[in-house]
């Protein structure tokens, strides 16, 4: 804390000459005075400033986080998808061990995608697996994505499925082309069932996990 000088109480400066010191007092601030052992000029107002800079607090300014600090974050994002794929085999191997024998695999040369042949194979897995809703959505304005969306609804309701939608996502949550399956967690033994179903059917997807989603989302993109 700086000390506030009375007007007749000689304040030592130093001159930027010899260093040697110059008293004056408060009441000749911004004026010249002699330095008593080189006779320069020294002015007071100048000599002050920088006591005043000195004693405006410091601006803590904040570090970009390290390297070590982005290698950990990166560390422990990867941690929790392991553990998110880890929780997601267990379901489906669980499924697996359950139903397996009940799915249709498609052959080595499988029926075009969205050929009825393919729509068949997939009723039938879909009908192995206990009837619950499920929501289908497709990126808002894409009319071949709506259509096929479609296609998939026509299949879930035919194996006794209650179905919602198709309904529009935003483009811009869309993280990829194709099917990608969204999940609640814990992942619930019917969702794996229903991704191994269209796994057997030939269709590729991948996963999304969303504690606070409600129910399953098959997005067709």
């Amino acid at each position: 804390m700086s000390r506030v000088s009375a007007p007749g109480q000689a304040v030592p400066h130093r001159c930027p000459a010899c260093s040697a010191t110059v008293r004056a007092t408060a009441a000749a601030r911004k004026r010249k005075v002699r330095c008593p052992s080189c006779r320069e000029a020294v002015i007071l107002e100048s000599l002050d400033a920088p006591a005043a800079e000195s004693a405006a607090p410091a601006v803590e300014v904040p570090l970009p986080a390290s390297a070590d600090d982005t290698t950990q974050r990166i560390a422990a994002l990867e941690a929790r998808v392991a553990k998110l794929e880890a929780s997601l085999a267990e379901a489906i191997g669980a499924a697996a061990r359950s139903g397996a024998a009940k799915l249709k695999w498609v052959e080595e040369e499988p029926a075009p995608e969205f050929s009825p042949a393919r729509a068949d194979v997939l009723c039938h897995n879909l009908s192995a697996v206990s009837a619950h809703r499920i929501t289908i959505q497709s990126p808002a304005g894409d009319t071949l994505a709506r259509e096929r969306a479609r296609w998939f609804k026509a299949v879930f309701e035919r194996a006794h499925w209650v179905v919602d939608g198709p309904e529009d996502t935003p483009s811009e949550k869309v993280a990829r082309h194709g099917l990608s399956l969204a999940t609640p967690l814990p992942v619930p033994a019917q969702a794996a069932a229903m991704f191994l179903a269209l796994r057997a059917a030939g269709f590729p997807l991948e996963t999304a996990f969303d504690p606070d989603l409600p129910g399953e989302r098959l997005i067709v993109a």
